[in-house]
């Protein structure tokens, strides 16, 4: 409480009031108390230890006021003159003066309007044992009553007398001197009382008048208002009760006391005006604020009502299983319990849910508690704040982190999580988990050429029918592109594993329609079993991987089960890679040269460049044994962007040998056509940044390429034409093969597999089929280049068929750098001399 509070409550009280803090010095004093001091001592006081005896005592008596502040103080405590005094926690008195009262009041910091509430509580219980001694006064001898009266009238309160049947008034002199009245009138009529009653009043104070006497109630009460000598209106509390009847029992004579209760009114008000203030600002508050008692809730302010959706008067007495939501309802009690028992080990900052009564569902709200008093009983204060956005927007952070964005499906990190939790289920209970990585068979095909929106919409469909296919799956995940785990706990019989990899591959088979294209996608499954094959996640997945990169390797759209085998297979595949890396590094690769004459007239026209690599340990490799290898692992990339500069670079060389048309063929892998990967120069800005003559190579492709092409493979088809660039299908007849793209794609020459050429005799089925793309060749004006040619017979009866170009091993075989370049300087000579002008 502050010094100003105190002053403004305690300068309405006549006892003389103090207020005391801890260490026992005087903050403030009221105007009974100032004046008590100045009648007895010469000088201020300003410490309590003044007013006792022996000043080592403050403490103690000060703990005595703390602890009981109702209990009486030994008058022997206090020094003169207040020896005289009867001193209680609560007042002093002045043995000599009833009028005379010191209060001792302890400051409380943390509930300032306490102290109010109980200065108001002391003064009234004063009234009622000031109206209990009148009730036993009136029992008693009128000598009895007139000590009474003078022990009763104050100057704020007076004895009065209703004669019921005179309708006349009896009040103490000097109170009808403060309302203007002749104060040696002893009697005055009942409506000469009236005329100082405020109009709006009057009537109430008749009626209960009234009431008293016609039903004999017990006590008669009524507080109203009355005009003061002073002109000013002053608040009156009557009460009373009939002290004489008649002979047949009607009231003749009531007696009471009229006290001025205005200072009582003026503070109540006062009070009223500041918890209407607090009720303001609690209402003003974002955040709600509830008060919990019993059990129920018993207060609320306007946010706290809005948070919940609820009328105040719905919320307040409300139960708690009303507000709380049912999942968090238990740790709610057991924490509200624990509060008003003081328990002060709980948290008290924590979220839970609460029932929103203007919707279907619940809230996610964010509480502080502490226990507070409230009404004089232990009680349960939370501040609340609606923090449902929050978590919505975790919610969503978890679940981006947490899910495929695309496919809704569990993601990498979440598959791992499950993983681990299932794992440790599995090895207390003994049971077994299967892990199935699944692959989608050139999906990348798809991709490149229908576009990614598409992809995206086949790898949905796909989510979803993986989850119809495996319905009884503990996790359907999307592991990374168009990769898919599917895990299942195992029972005795591992055919379920059987039926769900069957499951798969016939729902994934099935026509897809995604807006007018019926599309057919396979996919390749790879299988391990815990704790069978590992024990660990990163050993399944692993397992799996490998079992799916050999089903892959058994022709697709089937499922394989890992084996030790396996991994012997992949230890030595990676090493492949490692040393194909090293390779590129060390050198290791180098190109051979094959020539192609031509048939008509036997010149030497062009070149094929051939990949060759020299292992320092293993000898000369086949391109076969590390080719599919590279393509697979992306090394073609960087091993063909040197291959396509190195022949870039001989070729220039070899054409100034030899003849403006020498050209030198290049294979190029679908990977390197569709190469999006900004690490390795592209083939355009090579021969352009080079100034190199596009008309110098030849670059060879597949087939299968000009089936499905994306728009990356086609812009670098359209640019190597648009430079002089030759392009030739390679192997031709050993695909797909179709007019439609030869004239699409602007082929240059076709090269007749060698497949065709091997079995090539007079009269065979060969011959015709060599003869017939010849013919359809010449027609589209493409050349051709027969592979493979061993024999002189071939090479004449291809010759005859009209064939362009040849080579093979009858022709010559591959030849180094240097050999070539030798061979060309041969034909020169061979050309000066059978040309000497």
């Amino acid at each position: 409480m502050k010094s100003a509070d105190f002053q403004t409550i305690a300068n309405t009280v006549n006892a003389g009031m103090l207020l005391l803090n801890s260490r026992g010095e005087i903050l403030s004093q009221n105007r009974s108390a100032q004046r008590l001091f100045e009648a007895n001592f010469q000088q201020p006081i300003t410490h309590f230890s003044e007013l006792l005896t022996d000043a080592s005592q403050v403490s103690s008596v000060l703990g005595s006021l703390r602890t009981a502040t109702m209990q009486p103080l030994p008058r022997d405590l206090f020094i003169e003159p207040l020896k005289s005094f009867l001193t209680s926690g609560s007042s002093i008195k002045n043995n000599d003066s009833a009028e005379e009262t010191l209060y001792v009041i302890k400051f409380l910091d943390d509930n300032p309007y306490s102290e109010r509430f109980r200065l108001l509580t002391d003064q009234l219980r004063q009234h009622r044992k000031l109206y209990h001694r009148l009730e036993q006064y009136e029992q008693q001898k009128s000598a009895e009553l007139g000590k009474l009266k003078s022990a009763l009238e104050t100057e704020n309160d007076a004895i009065w007398h209703y004669s019921v049947e005179d309708r006349t008034v009896r009040l103490s002199p000097h109170f009808l001197l403060q309302y203007g009245i002749d104060e040696l009138a002893e009697w005055i009529s009942l409506t000469q009382w009236m005329m100082c009653i405020h109009p709006e009043d009057r009537q109430k104070l008749a009626e209960a008048l009234e009431q008293h006497i016609l039903d004999h109630t017990r006590r008669f009460s009524c507080e109203y208002r009355a005009l003061s000598a002073d002109g000013e209106y002053r608040w009156l509390l009557s009460r009373g009760t009939i002290v004489e009847t008649d002979a047949d029992g009607k009231p003749e004579l009531i007696t009471g006391i009229v006290s001025d209760v205005t200072h009582v009114r003026n503070t109540y008000s006062m009070l009223e005006q500041t918890e209407a203030n607090l009720q303001a600002l609690l209402n003003s508050m974002a955040d709600g604020v509830f008060v919990a008692q019993n059990h129920r809730f018993v207060f609320a302010n306007q946010a706290m009502t809005n948070i919940i959706g609820m009328e105040f008067y719905e919320f307040i007495d409300s139960p708690f299983e009303q507000v709380i939501s049912a999942e968090f309802l238990p740790i709610w009690n057991e924490r509200y319990v624990k509060r008003i028992g003081g328990d002060k080990t709980i948290p008290s900052r924590y979220e839970l849910k609460m029932r929103r009564a203007d919707i279907v569902g619940e809230i996610w709200v964010e509480l502080i508690a502490s226990s507070v008093t409230f009404q004089s009983e232990k009680a349960v204060m939370g501040i609340v704040r609606d923090i449902s956005d929050r978590k919505a927007a975790e919610a969503l952070i978890w679940n981006q982190a947490n899910y495929d964005f695309l496919t809704k499906l569990p993601n990498r990190k979440l598959l791992e999580d499950n993983l681990k939790a299932l794992l440790s289920t599995a090895r207390s209970s003994g049971n077994r988990l299967a892990i199935m990585l699944l692959d989608l068979d050139d999906f990348k095909g798809v991709n490149d050429t229908e576009g990614h929106a598409f992809g995206d919409k086949l790898l949905c469909t796909v989510a979803d029918r993986l989850v119809e296919a495996v319905p009884d799956s503990e996790c359907i995940a999307r592991f990374g592109g168009d990769e898919f785990v599917i895990v299942l706990s195992l029972d005795s019989d591992l055919a379920q594993i059987e039926q769900a990899a069957q499951n798969v591959l016939s729902y994934l088979s099935k026509p897809i329609q995604i807006e007018l294209n019926t599309h057919y996608v396979s996919a390749s499954l790879g299988i391990t079993v815990f704790p069978r094959d590992a024990r660990s996640i990163y050993h399944l997945l692993r397992n799996a991987d490998l079992a799916m990169y050999a089903a892959k390797s058994a022709g697709r759209n089937c499922y394989r089960h890992f084996c030790p085998e396996m991994q012997v297979i992949n230890d030595k595949r990676m090493e492949l890679i490692r040393d194909m890396q090293h390779a590129l590094v060390g050198e290791e690769f180098y190109l051979v040269y094959q020539p192609i004459v031509s048939l008509k007239t036997g010149a030497l026209i062009k070149a094929e460049a051939l990949l060759r690599w020299q292992h320092p340990a293993k000898g000369q490799m086949s391109p076969a044994s590390f080719i599919p290898t590279a393509e697979e692992s992306g090394l073609i990339l960087p091993i063909g962007e040197w291959v396509f500069e190195e022949a870039l670079r001989m070729a220039a060389k070899w054409r100034y040998l030899s003849h403006k048309s020498f050209q030198i063929g290049v294979n190029i892998s679908p990977k390197q056509l569709s190469n999006n990967d900004t690490r390795y120069r592209d083939f355009i800005e090579v021969i352009k940044s080079q100034e190199y003559e596009g008309n110098m190579l030849c670059v060879e492709i597949t087939e299968g390429m000009l089936l499905e092409p994306n728009d990356k493979a086609i812009a670098r088809l359209k640019g190597f034409r648009e430079l002089g660039v030759k392009v030739a299908l390679d192997d031709f007849g050993t695909g797909y093969s179709s007019l439609s793209y030869l004239k699409k794609f602007d082929i240059d020459l076709l090269k007749i597999d060698r497949s065709f050429v091997k079995n090539l005799s007079e009269g065979s089925d060969e011959l015709v089929l060599c003869q017939a793309i010849i013919t359809m060749a010449h027609t589209l004006n493409i050349e051709v280049i027969a592979e493979g040619i061993e024999t002189e017979e071939q090479m004449q009866l291809l010759k005859d068929a009209g064939c362009d170009y040849g080579q093979g091993y009858f022709i010559s075989y591959p030849l180094s750098a240097e050999e070539m370049e030798q061979r060309i300087l041969n034909e020169n000579r061979l050309e000066a001399t059978l040309d000497p002008s």
